[in-house]
């Protein structure tokens, strides 16, 4: 159709058909997708308005996984014992996550680079448009020794640049390539079929470590809780990361 007959009902009929079709949630994200899209064209001169903005998104019940430190651990220790050098990566990676707070995107293609006398770092991979880069430092701690000492010690000897490389080719691992070895390692993991392993109460995936850290960190109430989410602001930490189902605090007197 031609963009300037673009109007906001239009956007509010494919919110509806989608959400009758299942997907209310990846409506609101294809939606946020048409607004960027029409912004662009409001620059090209294609239109003279966004007819996307300000339209009221699908209401979602947004199920999050919420995991501990337990769960990651015994994954971990799990992996450590197995003979395959598959599961003993995913499981050095997966605590390597909770030690760190690195996201899955960081994890996966993590360089040996950025190991030094003084820890782990990397740029962290999120920033706000026109921000300057940050580096996230994780300073050593005797577990975090153990776990990347761990990662090194492959058992397929080839050489690789990133920590957490693909058996085969010594690579980074692909998003794809990741789940789909995540998955079948999980399934001997719980001893399920393959099928059912995302249905299981004890399944993660890597993504889901990242909020258990912060909120252990913010459990604790570490003084560097907000420096380890590393989010530019601290509203993004305690809205989306804050996995705490008790808020302890002294009386005030």
């Amino acid at each position: 159709m031609n963009p300037k007959s673009l109007k906001a009902v239009h956007g509010y009929q494919y919110l509806e058909a989608r959400a009758k079709g299942g997907a209310p949630e990846a409506a609101n994200k294809e939606m946020n997708l048409f607004k960027t899209i029409c912004t662009q064209a409001v620059k090209w001169g294609l239109i003279d308005a966004n007819p996307f903005v300000d339209l009221e998104m699908n209401v979602t019940d947004r199920k999050v996984r919420i995991i501990g430190r337990r769960q990651v651990v015994r994954f971990y220790l799990w992996c450590m014992k197995q003979d395959d050098q598959q599961a003993k990566t995913l499981g050095a990676a997966a605590m390597f996550s909770y030690l760190t707070g690195f996201r899955a995107t960081e994890v996966r293609p993590f360089l040996k680079a950025g190991i030094s006398d003084r820890g782990v770092s990397l740029l962290n991979a999120k920033r706000q448009l026109g921000g300057t880069q940050v580096v996230k430092m994780r300073e050593w701690s005797k577990k975090l020794r153990v776990v990347v000492a761990r990662a090194q010690q492959r058992t397929d000897k080839k050489p690789s640049e990133y920590l957490f490389a693909t058996v085969r080719q010594s690579q980074a691992y692909t998003r794809h390539g990741w789940g789909s070895v995540w998955r079948s390692v999980w399934a001997r993991y719980l001893n399920v079929p393959e099928n059912d392993v995302t249905r299981h109460t004890e399944y993660f995936a890597l993504q889901d470590i990242r909020p258990a850290a912060i909120t252990a960190k913010l459990e604790k109430r570490s003084v560097d809780a907000y420096d380890f989410a590393a989010h530019a602001s601290p509203t993004t930490t305690n809205k989306h990361y804050d996995r705490r189902k008790m808020n302890v605090a002294k009386a005030t007197e």
